[in-house]
């Protein structure tokens, strides 16, 4: 059985029901010739961070937005969310308690902040369906797409088991405006 789940700081409510039927967002996500290895499972973690740095980037140029540089502060909060995900034992923006924005903070990080979680097993664990389910997901769409932001940094960790999913991969993506 294939599993996934987004997360964002805001709560789903019953508009989100209606979002994720809705296939009008299909466009925004790159094909593999533009974005390759984006269906990849086994491609290391700094080549599936490329990959989901160009399937955002080209989500959000088809959305007439400036596309993200890459943020050395954010790249170590993203890796140090998602060790703290897999070390508490909880898919959550504070899986260890406290704000979900302290690991951005602890690294330094002094801007506006923002976060979409998503985590799939096997083939629903790619670069490519974590952007699918964003992209379906209202609050995420809109974090995704928000034009104040300026960098993010994806990452991206494998678990072999996690809140109730077996062989899964978590993805962390953190945006910012400085």
């Amino acid at each position: 059985m294939l599993a996934a789940v987004s997360t964002l700081v805001a709560v789903f409510g019953a508009g989100a029901a209606q979002a994720r039927t809705d296939a009008s967002w299909t466009s925004y996500v790159a094909d593999e010739a533009t974005c390759p290895g984006g269906d990849a499972l086994v491609a290391p973690a700094a080549v599936q961070v490329k990959v989901m740095t160009c399937l955002v980037n080209y989500a959000r140029a088809a959305r007439g937005l400036k596309k993200l540089r890459f943020s050395p502060k954010l790249s170590t909060a993203a890796r140090l969310k998602a060790q703290q995900i897999e070390r508490c034992g909880v898919f959550d923006h504070a899986p260890c308690g406290g704000s979900a924005t302290a690991v951005a903070n602890r690294v330094g990080y002094k801007g506006s902040f923002g976060e979409n979680l998503f985590i799939g097993e096997a083939t629903a664990g790619t670069a490519r369906e974590a952007l699918r389910e964003w992209l379906l997901s209202r609050p995420h769409r809109e974090n995704l797409f928000d034009k104040d932001w300026r960098v993010h940094s994806p990452y991206v960790l494998h678990v072999d088991a996690l809140d109730g999913f077996v062989d899964a991969n978590v993805w962390v993506l953190q945006f910012g405006d400085v």
